[in-house]
Formats: structure tokens, C-alpha cells, sequence
């Protein structure tokens, strides 16, 4: 699974980061590659929502879906240094 910066409308599955939950909120796309996939690195065409309801997986094309703002390395790497510190 790869997390988007893309924003899902939908309920599953959603990722986001738990140390920045203030900033960035679970509402994350997420799109499946498999192993020789992402060795390729090719670029996933749709994120996955998964439809309770229904009981069902729905694909949704990610150039359709609304841009978010990257999570940068270093912000995940302060927000956690912070807690070690508190």
C-alpha cells in the first residue's frame, strides 16, 4: 500500500501520520502496487476505497482526485523528536 498525496472522500481505507494529526488529518488516498511494481518504479493509475455497504473495493483515478500537501521527512522526524523529549 501507498499512501497519496491525494485527498480520499471516502471512509477506508485513509492513511495519514498520527504525530501530525493537527496539520495533516487521516484523509489520505491509498493506492496498491505490488513488489515488482514499486522495484519498476511505476506510478500507481488509481487509489482504492473500500465500500462497506457493498462489500466491495472501488478504484478511483487518482488524476481526478484533489492534490494535498507532501507530509516532508523532516516534519514526521521533529514531530517525533518531540516526543522523546516531553
Amino acid at each position: 500500500m501507498i499512501a497519496l498525496d491525494k485527498l480520499a472522500t471516502w471512509k477506508w481505507p485513509v492513511w495519514g501520520n498520527v504525530l501530525l494529526l493537527n496539520k495533516y488529518p487521516m484523509n489520505r488516498a491509498i493506492a496498491i502496487l505490488c513488489d515488482r511494481c514499486i522495484a519498476e518504479n511505476r506510478k500507481p493509475k488509481y487509489a482504492v476505497e473500500w465500500d462497506m455497504e457493498r462489500n466491495c473495493v472501488k478504484y478511483h483515478l487518482i488524476v481526478d482526485l484533489k492534490d494535498l500537501p507532501s507530509i516532508s521527512p523532516e516534519e514526521v522526524l521533529t514531530a517525533e523528536a518531540k516526543l522523546w523529549i516531553a
